[in-house]
């Protein structure tokens, strides 16, 4: 089958929509998390959602370039605790954090699963797929991103919940957003990051 990323004929690997490393505040002592669908069931999962998308060459490219280094910088700069209304962060390289979300869309936007059917790009996707190759994100007026922090009651930051994409518009463009809702937790307030 054909890698998404370089489109050679190759054994596709199970690749994460969503990087592994996302998962892991989710986990409990034994590795189990609870999804749950649309359609209101509960799930308990073991791996993120995979699909066959990427060589073993392409996936490693994409850890080691991209999600690795994301890893490391955003363990630092994200903080437990938040209690004004905005929150700059610094300490993130321009490159790696928007390549993540990049790449996290546009494998979405590759994956044929039910979850992720409303993420299309159209002709965005090969732009998109040329600036994960290069790793060159572009300027910041090209796939402008920004995000909130779920905070609690208590001014407890949140970052352990993962959601599909929704497709949305802004201004007459389009754009493509994840939600973090805790049912268990009252009085959520956003918090814009610059």
């Amino acid at each position: 089958m054909k890698c998404k990323l370089c489109e050679n004929d190759m054994q596709l690997c199970k690749s994460h929509i969503i990087p592994e490393l996302f998962y892991k505040k989710l986990y409990d002592s034994k590795h189990r998390a609870v999804g749950i669908h649309s359609e209101g069931y509960i799930e308990i999962i073991q791996k993120g959602i995979r699909e066959r998308l990427l060589c073993k060459k392409c996936e490693g490219y994409i850890s080691k370039k991209i999600e690795t280094p994301f890893e490391k910088q955003w363990k630092t700069v994200l903080p437990k605790s938040y209690s004004y209304d905005i929150l700059e962060l610094s300490g993130l390289n321009y490159t790696v954090t928007k390549l993540m979300v990049l790449t996290n869309l546009w494998r979405a936007h590759c994956s044929k699963l039910e979850i992720y059917e409303s993420v299309k790009l159209g002709p965005y996707a090969e732009k998109i797929k040329k600036m994960i190759t290069e790793l060159n994100p572009g300027d910041e007026s090209k796939f402008p991103m920004w995000g909130q922090l779920v905070v609690d009651k208590d001014n407890k930051v949140h970052a352990d919940i993962i959601t599909p994409y929704t497709q949305s518009k802004l201004h007459g463009n389009h754009m493509y957003y994840a939600i973090a809702l805790l049912p268990s937790i009252l009085d959520i307030k956003g918090l814009d990051i610059c």
